[in-house]
């Protein structure tokens, strides 16, 4: 087991716009979650700041070549936080538009 594995939790809004995906797209989501709780810094999942978001922890990741996530970096320790998935332009527009809190932030995978 990796020591770079890590805690993602999922806010409601990841939940919410993940359960608008087709099945496919879903089943995609559920891989990349796994992938990146091994190494969330794999350049497959091409972790990326974004330039103007609503918060500056937030960063972007690959789902597949059409869907991003969203994923809130933490200030410190292993825990990471799913906020959104979308389509690549929708995702990037969600991420500069919604002010976030750790209030927000429900339910946790281990």
């Amino acid at each position: 087991m990796s020591n770079l594995k890590i805690e993602v939790q999922l806010s409601q809004s990841f939940i919410d716009s993940m359960f608008d995906l087709s099945k496919q797209t879903q089943k995609k989501v559920r891989q990349f979650i796994e992938k990146f709780r091994e190494d969330p810094k794999s350049p497959s999942i091409n972790y990326e700041t974004i330039a103007n978001a609503a918060h500056p922890d937030m960063r972007s990741v690959r789902i597949d070549l059409q869907y991003r996530g969203i994923v809130l970096k933490p200030a410190t320790g292993k825990v990471y936080t799913l906020l959104w998935v979308d389509v690549h332009d929708a995702a990037y527009d969600w991420a500069t538009s919604h002010k976030i809190s750790t209030q927000s932030i429900e339910g946790s995978l281990g």
